[in-house]
């Protein structure tokens, strides 16, 4: 898709040309897989507690998952485990890439990576 401008002024005329790239993404279906889950882990880094808030995880399991674990791609791979079991058929892509979006979060990237498919 490109724009094309025309500015004019007295003496020349300009245009200026503009590529616009438009992606549309689509949820997957379905519950992410342990693998997909353990590969997001490790890059949400220090973020996978306020993930985990975002995904309705009570903060004394947080506190649990901190201390049990050293790893940051651990905790956030257990967190993310125990999202998991406890939602079961409901813990959904779309769900997750709702709170992978979410302002305290803000990893799109990771949004579109893991939970969306590209059309």
């Amino acid at each position: 898709f490109y724009l094309i401008f025309r500015l004019k002024s007295a003496n020349s005329c300009l245009y200026l040309c503009f590529s616009l790239t438009i992606n549309f993404f689509v949820v997957k279906q379905g519950t992410p897989s342990d693998d997909e889950l353990e590969y997001l882990a490790s890059k949400l880094g220090d973020l996978w507690k306020k993930l985990g808030r975002h995904l309705k995880i009570l903060e004394p399991k947080l506190d649990d998952l901190s201390e049990l674990n050293e790893a940051l791609s651990e905790k956030g791979y257990k967190m993310l485990r125990h999202w998991k079991e406890v939602n079961g058929s409901t813990a959904t892509y779309e769900i997750l890439g709702h709170a992978l979006l979410h302002g305290l979060v803000n990893r799109r990237d990771l949004a579109e990576e893991f939970c969306y498919e590209k059309q």
